[in-house]
């Protein structure tokens, strides 16, 4: 393995010539102290630990809080002639700290001739520094926005490389966090690429089975680095099985995060979920927000990365845990919204949590009208989910329609902007028409999502906006978009079939006409006709001259004294995951069709009704059709 590490690493020559560093730029984020103590959230900054050594002679800071950054640098300029690389890394820290206190401007800092006078320092003395020094200068480095390419962070990054076989785990650990907040160069590439290498060959010998921060700081390098080794992993797994009882939420938080990073989790990984996660649901008011939405993110890459196993780490009771314990801590407006948006993507509805923002939109406006265009799509794609309006509906739909979204606004992400507005019964012409007319274009390429939802928008607006007088897409457009409906329907329509139960409980076949459209484009799973009483018609059913052989419901003569009922087998994705509530959008569907044929329509969620008793499925469905009937008055 060394030989391969070190053939790696040898593509990335040593630069030999340690010149002075001139010019810094790039991004990095805060930390805190120096040392190695780590945070557990490998992938927020590390804290470094306050624990160095007293300088010496005229750069002694005893405390950072006392000097201001350019006090600081006053000193080192007008005294560094015998100022050792030693000195020179402990004044980087009280600079960095004294920074940090008062929020100073990095490019001041950057500019000043004391800090010129530290790097070149610590350029000229590198070979002089030890490994805990080398790692820390690089992480002040990062933390000051020193570019990755500059000589000095190259010449740090060689040393490391030089001393890759011998660097610690926890060393490991801080380096490669420090090198992911770093610009991609040759040699910090490499090392992204050996350090975990380098990391699963020594955890066996070298972790200690008692640490509890190293351990969840081990697992969590091994998750975000795609180390697939199912030995390593239960190494940590064995060992953190022996703390379940005494994991504090911090680091249940931290284990959680690195659980759903995993790309193949072993077994042992679930054992402790299930427990992990009690203690996230027992103990979510102590954690931040930002770790409220750190996990929620954690848990929609994992649920709809891996359809295998995603499924086993979400945990209702954990999601509401995470959100009551958001109301609780009274979240601002902006950060609940990137918390619904996460809701959003786990097909999430939490009524309280709508409550709290629109109360929030009713208080304040303008938070909607002069809000961006994220902000409402987010806010209103919560209300689809959950098909909730709230008590302040028409104080917030006025706000939305105050935005003017169509003025600011022009990509197809507009379809869906609009057909939320339609499904809340908010109906905006002028959005409707620079949809249909300006971000629809014919032969413009149009994503299969978008087709959808522009099919549905135009059968909504045609059937239930008659007043509607603006453009149209073409027709083109519209038969493309029937076709990729058409194509997609096996990936939408539900796995449970409701042909033969419904055929059983009419009396045959010739009860039940399946798989039919109409001539707007709609899809019907089944169609049936009864007469009063509640007695099913067999009715013949013709294919029109279409290409599609397409049975269109328009087609179907029904006998006077009877009706027609519209049966919508509808899959887990048309409702909300954690509760029974048709979203907002496939109700419009049903709407929509319902208002074009002028009849009644039943909607069966085919998951839950698979999940009855077989002697209970039957009655289901004939009571469903009852209740239909009744609703009738056959005129």
């Amino acid at each position: 393995m060394n030989g391969t590490l070190k053939g790696l690493l040898r593509l990335y020559p040593i630069a030999r010539n340690w010149t002075v560093l001139s010019n810094y730029i790039v991004p990095i984020q805060t930390i805190q102290k120096v040392s190695r103590v780590y945070s557990t959230s490998l992938t927020d900054y590390s804290q470094l630990e306050d624990c160095i050594s007293p300088v010496e002679k005229n750069y002694v800071f005893t405390d950072s809080k006392s000097y201001k950054s350019m006090e600081i640098l006053e000193k080192v300029a007008k005294n560094n002639t015998n100022m050792t690389v030693h000195n020179a890394v402990d004044i980087m820290f009280t600079l960095f700290r004294a920074s940090k206190n008062v929020d100073e401007d990095l490019q001041n800092i950057k500019q000043h001739i004391g800090f010129i006078h530290l790097c070149e320092i610590l350029n000229r003395n590198i070979r002089l520094m030890q490994i805990t020094e080398i790692i820390n200068s690089l992480r002040m480095l990062t933390y000051f926005k020193i570019p990755a390419n500059c000589v000095l962070t190259q010449s740090l990054l060689q040393m490391i490389r030089a001393n890759v076989n011998e660097i610690s785990l926890q060393d490991i650990i801080s380096i490669v966090v420090t090198l992911k907040k770093m610009d991609s160069t040759p040699l910090r590439d490499a090392l992204l690429i050996a350090l975990p290498v380098v990391f699963e060959a020594q955890l066996p010998t070298k972790l200690d089975p008692d640490n509890i921060t190293m351990l969840t700081q081990s697992l969590r390098l091994i998750s975000e680095n795609n180390i697939n080794n199912p030995k390593i992993q239960n190494i940590i797994l064995k060992s953190l099985q022996k703390f379940e009882k005494d994991l504090n939420v911090l680091t249940a938080w931290s284990i959680f995060c690195s659980l759903c990073s995993a790309s193949y989790p072993s077994p042992m990984a679930f054992e402790l979920l299930f427990n992990i996660q009690k203690i996230l649901i027992s103990d979510a008011k102590q954690l931040s927000i930002q770790e409220i939405k750190m996990a929620l993110h954690k848990l929609v890459l994992v649920t709809v990365r891996n359809k295998e196993y995603g499924c086993k780490f979400y945990n209702e009771a954990l999601v509401d845990a995470f959100v009551n314990s958001a109301l609780s801590a009274e979240i601002s407006f902006d950060n609940s919204i990137y918390l619904l948006k996460y809701l959003n993507e786990l097909n999430y509805a939490h009524i309280p949590f709508l409550e709290y923002l629109a109360a929030k939109c009713f208080q304040q406006p303008n938070l909607l009208k002069d809000g961006p265009y994220f902000r409402v799509s987010v806010f209103l794609e919560g209300l689809i989910n959950a098909d909730y309006k709230p008590v302040f509906w028409d104080i917030i739909r006025d706000a939305i329609l105050a935005n003017k979204v169509e003025n600011k606004i022009f990509n197809k992400s507009m379809i869906k902007f609009a057909l939320h507005l339609i499904a809340l019964d908010c109906y905006s012409p002028s959005l409707i028409s620079k949809v249909f007319s300006q971000i629809i274009k014919p032969n413009d390429p149009m994503k299969n999502i978008h087709a959808r939802e522009l099919l549905l928008l135009y059968q909504s607006v045609k059937t239930l906006y008659p007043m509607y007088n603006g453009p149209w897409p073409s027709q083109d457009l519209l038969e493309h978009a029937v076709n990729i409906h058409r194509t997609l329907l096996s990936s939408i329509l539900s796995p449970f079939s409701l042909k033969t139960a419904l055929e059983l409980a009419l009396g045959g076949p010739q009860y039940v006409h399946n798989n039919l459209g109409t001539k707007l484009g709609h899809y019907i799973d089944h169609v049936i006709v009864m007469r009063k009483g509640g007695y099913p018609i067999a009715i013949n059913t013709v294919n029109t001259s279409n290409a599609t052989n397409m049975t269109y419901i328009e087609d179907i003569q029904t006998p006077s004294e009877s009706q027609m009922i519209l049966i919508f087998n509808l899959p887990e994705a048309a409702y909300a995951m954690n509760s029974q509530r048709l979203k907002s959008t496939w109700s419009l569907k049903i709407k929509s069709v319902e208002a074009l044929m002028k009849t009644n329509a039943i909607a069966i969620n085919s998951s839950s009704w698979m999940k009855l008793p077989e002697y209970e499925r039957l009655p289901y469905l004939m009571r469903a059709i009852r209740l239909k009937c009744e609703d009738d008055s056959f005129s």
